[in-house]
This record gives structure tokens, sequence and C-alpha cells, in this order.
């Protein structure tokens, strides 16, 4: 028996290195496919999370949007995002937004930020 080829397992036998290889690359791949396995089992959070994520896009998005919107499509997005956010957000947001817009609005909230 040659010292490199032969060892000791964990029940106190000799036992070939490469048939240990063997069975250490039959466990990984047995975890693998059981990883695998999981993910697909588990696809039912992820299409939760994806609904909940395309929902907040949807509410959001606009707000990237602003500068290429007319008043009534802004109108309807802040009504559709203060529906969702009554307590939060007041019915007059639409206005706001169309405010901020305007140059001079813009020209003085960024004096403010400046200072």
């Amino acid at each position: 028996m040659a010292g490199k080829e032969w060892e000791f397992n964990e029940e106190g036998k000799w036992e070939g290195i490469a048939k240990k290889r063997k069975e250490g690359k039959e466990r990984e791949e047995k975890k693998e496919m059981g990883k695998a396995s999981c993910l697909l089992r588990d696809r039912r959070p992820w299409e939760e999370r994806l609904k909940v994520y395309e929902k907040t896009c949807s509410l959001f998005s606009f707000l990237h949007e602003l500068e290429s919107m007319d008043f009534n499509e802004i109108e309807a997005a802040a009504a559709k995002l203060v529906a969702e956010y009554k307590e939060d957000l007041d019915e007059t947001l639409a206005v706001e937004l169309v405010q901020f817009l305007q140059p001079s609005s813009f020209i003085s909230w960024k004096m403010t930020i400046i200072r």
C-alpha cells in the first residue's frame, strides 16, 4: 500500500483516494441538484416578489418621465399613486409636480440645495 494512494476513512478502514474523490464529487453533484430543485420548488415566492416590484414600478415609474408627460398624464399617474398612499400623499400631488417642473421653481429649488 503506497502512502498517497490509500488512507484511513471515517470507519478506520483503508480506502483508496481515487474512490474518496469520486464519492466527494458525487456528493457535490447531489448538493448542486438539490439547490436547483430548491429553486424550482421556491418559484412561487419569486413570482410574488416580481408582482410586488411590478406594482411598485407601475406606481412610481412616471416620476422618471415627468418632463415628457403632459398635465393630464401626470394627473392620472399622480391620482393612482395618491389612491395607494392616501395617508401619506395629498390630492394636489399632480399640481405640485407640474409646479416643480416649471423652470423658475426648479432654479429656486436648485439654489436652495446649493446654499
